[in-house]
């Protein structure tokens, strides 16, 4: 839920909150099978014949199965603050066999040019919170992690490793960042509102990852979200005028600079819904009637 919250806050609203459902992709589908066929692998030792080829290539990049000191699939639980919902998460593989410890986390890819960087996994909200969790049980000062990519498409059966060492000073910084995220996730879903539109836009996630399921419900239209960086650096300079003159023409400016926007003053959020302090085991409770406020923050 924090990355969805990051992404925009109408996005995480219409599906943790509202739960909204959406249609799984063809793509998601897929991302989803060869996920499963991995874990299973590790868990078992077998390949899924329907898969053969993309774990073949991952293979070389994935502990053995059944080695000894490899979790999968693994449940962990973090307090968040006080009165805060409990943190859950599933890790598909914490490695202590070696030094130092790993933390692996797959990820099927359409084209390698989208793959993360290291810099991103060390500000990545999931890989941190799993750092946080296995520093914090294992007593251990340095975590490797690291995302595993298995390209999906026909003419990029391959697979690559993007790694990253953190320490704790560094992870302990990234999780009370990510723990003041859920407080404002809490005040958001406690304030209550009936629809996800009074909430803040983030336009650049419109066309994330194959375009945003709730963007019908958002009424913006397409040219609105369009972000410049969309476009190729390589692309004519005719392009980039068209592109500016179409943005201008939406905003009603007629190809000129458009005025400054009105300041509006922001909405009163009203304050956080009471939640039971965290259990292990078991989600915090929220009293007020209503959209819930977020009990359980999955990553």
């Amino acid at each position: 839920q924090v990355d969805s919250f990051d992404r925009c806050e109408r996005y995480w609203y219409n599906k943790s909150i509202l739960k909204i459902p959406t249609p799984t992709t063809p793509q998601q589908q897929r991302g989803k099978d060869i996920h499963s066929s991995v874990e299973n692998y590790l868990r078992h030792g077998t390949i899924d014949p329907n898969w053969r080829e993309h774990l073949s290539v991952a293979i070389p990049n994935l502990p053995a199965p059944k080695t000894e000191g490899v979790l999968i699939e693994h449940k962990i639980q973090l307090a968040t603050f006080d009165t805060g919902p409990l943190w859950i998460g599933y890790v598909d593989v914490i490695d202590m066999s070696g030094v130092p410890a790993r933390i692996l986390d797959h990820k099927t890819i359409g084209d390698f040019k989208w793959m993360k960087t290291p810099n991103d996994l060390r500000q990545n909200t999931q890989l941190m919170s799993y750092a946080y969790w296995l520093m914090n049980t294992a007593a251990i000062t340095e975590v490797e992690v690291a995302h595993v990519y298995i390209g999906t498409k026909k003419d990029n059966i391959r697979s690559r490793v993007v790694p990253a060492l953190v320490d704790r000073k560094h992870v302990d910084t990234i999780w009370a960042r990510d723990v003041e995220k859920v407080r404002r996730m809490v005040a958001v879903a406690a304030s209550e509102p009936v629809t996800a539109e009074s909430l803040p836009p983030t336009y650049e996630s419109c066309g994330m990852y194959g375009g945003c399921p709730y963007r019908d419900r958002c009424n913006i239209s397409p040219l609105r979200s369009m972000n410049m960086t969309d476009v190729p650096a390589d692309a004519s300079v005719l392009l980039r005028k068209l592109a500016e003159k179409a943005a201008l023409r939406a905003a009603g400016t007629n190809g000129t600079a458009a005025a400054a926007p009105a300041v509006i003053a922001p909405a009163t959020v009203a304050a956080p819904a009471t939640v039971a302090a965290p259990v292990v085991g078991a989600p915090a409770t929220v009293t007020p009637p209503g959209p819930p406020a977020p009990g359980v923050v999955h990553t």
